[in-house]
């Protein structure tokens, strides 16, 4: 639901610049804003130090003559982490997405959409229309990615992208299921560059 929304967007607002990051844990946020600036080929990209990351890529949002952006900040966990960044700026947009039942209260025009999960049913469902034909195998992790999906749609389809390039189901629930369940590392001490 997320890249159908970017894509939309996009198109929609002539925006040149969709950005994604990954914050369900520490090391893939650092990860995506490493790629964002090196991408952007800011000669900040070269450091290994994710603040530097941090400050380039809130530098470079910030000035209008970049142009609009988009920025999808996945499963973000702690609203709270992201109050300055990315910058608000009238030329940028952000859309947070999250597994939880609990809406923080929107502010400053900002606009809160729930998605209900999916019974477990429609979750099996989606993954064989998308996946095709499941074996006995695949609907044994099935089972493991629909509790750690929460039933969530978007949440399910970045699964279903993952393995439509990198590999099956159950590489898929060994990489990122099995190494969430013993991570359990979120991103904490957000600096404000304001």
């Amino acid at each position: 639901m997320a890249v159908k929304f970017a894509r939309e967007t996009q198109d929609e607002h002539n925006i040149p610049f969709v950005f994604f990051i990954g914050a369900g844990n520490l090391s893939g946020f650092k990860d995506a804003l490493r790629d964002i600036v090196t991408q952007l080929k800011l000669k900040e990209g070269n450091t290994e130090n994710h603040k530097t990351h941090k400050k380039a890529l809130e530098r470079w949002l910030s000035d209008p003559e970049r142009g609009k952006w988009l920025m999808i900040i996945d499963d973000a966990h702690d609203l709270d982490t992201f109050k300055s960044f990315p910058p608000r700026v009238h030329h940028g947009f952000v859309l947070f997405t999250r597994q939880t039942q609990r809406i923080p209260h929107p502010q400053n025009g900002d606009i809160a959409i729930v998605i209900e999960p999916l019974p477990e049913q429609s979750c099996r469902q989606l993954l064989s229309v998308e996946l095709g034909r499941l074996d006995d195998h695949d609907l044994d992790n099935a089972g493991a990615l629909i509790t750690h999906s929460a039933g969530i749609p978007s949440v399910l389809m970045s699964a279903v992208h993952w393995m439509r390039e990198h590999g099956s189901m159950s590489e898929y629930v060994k990489s990122h299921v099995h190494q969430n369940e013993r991570q359990q590392e979120t991103i904490t001490g957000a600096t404000s560059y304001r």
